[in-house]
């Protein structure tokens, strides 16, 4: 049976496509490699448990970490600002990561920590979470998104948002 050329250069060419979209799809889809502003970076410094409250206009982590060489224990509760928590019942969705940097400030590694999933209840959200630390990381930095509705139902079995929504993020870059 023979192969002809062209076929074989089509499908060499797909797969040379297909590597170079999900390289740049890992890219816009990671912080990984993007620099964090220092007045941003969190020190992770060795022992603990260290407590610390990290606070923005949606909402305010109350975490503790100890930090045993590259082993982390962090652990905390999201409390959400009263504007979601009153203004809107329900998640659409929210993840919230630790992202972890070397000395540069550069985003080496990153963890999730915190989610919350379809219909679930705007409430405060608790974690706990070993993380095995990226080998050069000395700082860590927060970011998250979310989205938020006024209510919730079920149609064909499937949960659905309704009403208003809002979507909030922040990002470990800026």
């Amino acid at each position: 049976m023979m192969i002809r050329k062209d076929i074989i250069l089509y499908v060499l060419l797909i797969n040379v496509a297909i590597l170079l979209v999900t390289s740049c799809l890992k890219s816009a889809l990671t912080y990984e490699g993007r620099q964090v502003k220092e007045e941003n970076r969190i020190v992770i410094n060795e022992g603990g448990p260290h407590e610390s409250v990290w606070e923005t206009k949606n909402l305010i982590l109350n975490y503790t970490y100890i930090r045993k060489g590259n082993n982390l224990e962090l652990s905390g509760v999201v409390k959400f600002s009263n504007y979601l928590s009153v203004g809107f019942r329900y998640f659409i969705d929210f993840i919230m990561r630790a992202h972890f940097t070397n000395a540069e400030g550069v985003i080496i590694g990153t963890q999730t920590i915190a989610v919350a999933s379809i219909g679930q209840e705007v409430d405060n959200i608790s974690f706990k979470k070993k993380i095995k630390l990226p080998q050069d990381a000395v700082t860590m930095v927060f970011s998250y998104r979310g989205s938020v509705s006024q209510g919730r139902d079920r149609e064909d079995g499937w949960l659905r948002a309704v009403g208003s929504a809002w979507y909030f993020w922040t990002s470990p870059t800026r």
